[in-house]
């Protein structure tokens, strides 16, 4: 784990539960309780419920999301994680943070793993300016 890690990293490596809130069709947003972990200073998300969970697919229609952590609003980019190796460590980064249980399992095996999702910052129109 690196010492140093921007705000949403840290966040997401120290919280158990946290909540995600994605885009709705009517512009609105709706906020799902989510598990997401570190791994190298990057966060990455999964579904439990796999790839027909509606904040998933709300989450992947809109490219972006946020995490809401108290007054804090952490807006972020979601790419999905198609490389093998990095998908173990994702894995092996939630048995670590949420140990053995069958929620654990459950975000460890078929159909979650497969909707894996890395988590960066959300590019700004002053980002681009750049």
């Amino acid at each position: 784990m690196s010492t140093h890690m921007d705000p949403t990293s840290a966040y997401l490596d120290r919280t158990d539960t946290v909540w995600i809130a994605t885009p709705l069709a009517t512009g609105q947003e709706k906020t799902t309780p989510i598990w997401a972990v570190v791994v190298e200073g990057t966060p990455y998300i999964r579904s439990g419920l796999g790839p027909d969970a509606k904040w998933y697919r709300r989450a992947l229609r809109a490219g972006r999301a946020a995490f809401l952590a108290g007054p804090r609003r952490l807006d972020v980019a979601l790419e999905r994680v198609t490389d093998a190796a990095l998908d173990a460590a994702v894995h092996q980064a939630y048995q670590r943070k949420y140990g053995p249980s069958e929620p654990t399992r459950v975000m460890t095996a078929s159909p979650a793993r497969e909707t894996t999702l890395r988590v960066l910052p959300l590019k700004t129109e002053a980002d681009h300016a750049l």
